[in-house]
């Protein structure tokens, strides 16, 4: 498996139903507003983009980065509760 963090920079000019559904199927974990992490069987951020680009409008933005490791201790809710 390999780890992936997706950045989402969306226009709000596209409905993205589609797009959540899509994440909540490949098991996607929102850790902000903009940015979701994903734990699958791909073999490169490329795909992952492309695949997650055909649910997002034409002004919108994708950015995808595969983690070679990564660690956390902040829960989703703590990360929207903690100073910038």
């Amino acid at each position: 498996m390999t780890a992936y963090y997706l950045y989402f920079d969306l226009k709000q000019d596209h409905a993205y139903d589609a797009l959540l559904l899509e994440l909540d199927r490949a098991g996607a974990q929102q850790l902000s507003d903009a940015i979701w992490s994903l734990n699958i069987p791909v073999p490169s951020a490329k795909k992952i983009n492309e695949y997650f680009a055909q649910y997002i409008g034409p002004s919108d933005e994708l950015v995808v980065v595969s983690a070679a490791e990564y660690a956390t201790s902040i829960t989703t809710s703590a990360l929207y509760r903690r100073p910038l």
